[in-house]
């Protein structure tokens, strides 16, 4: 069984599953994270890095699942910006890529 840390202990939240925030500005990965994470997480998913960053503060997730390559602000910037404000740095990031490369997987 999988607890959630619920950050600011939101307990106007309908549902007490951890939640994910996906973030990915491609649809079929979207459906493909939802999909298989539904049944035990509540899932927020989202298009695109800045969308992340306006929304995080309001959804409080437990955890982001951050795609690298987007076209507006790329998951290591998004990263980076939430590492380092004081009222996001502790939400733990899994970065997803297809990018396999030692340079990307030492940047992540």
């Amino acid at each position: 069984m999988v607890v959630g840390c619920n950050w600011f202990a939101d307990k106007t939240r309908e549902s007490m599953k951890p939640l994910i925030l996906v973030v990915d500005d491609c649809e079929v990965t979207l459906g493909l994270v939802e999909a298989n994470l539904e049944d035990s997480f509540e899932i927020v998913s989202l298009g695109s890095g800045q969308s992340c960053l306006d929304k995080v503060l309001e959804i409080k997730p437990d955890l982001i699942l951050l795609d690298i390559i987007m076209p507006d602000l790329d998951g290591y910037s998004v990263c980076q910006i939430l590492k380092t404000s004081d009222e996001t740095a502790f939400i733990p990031i899994i970065l997803l890529s297809g990018l396999d490369q030692v340079a990307d997987r030492i940047e992540g």
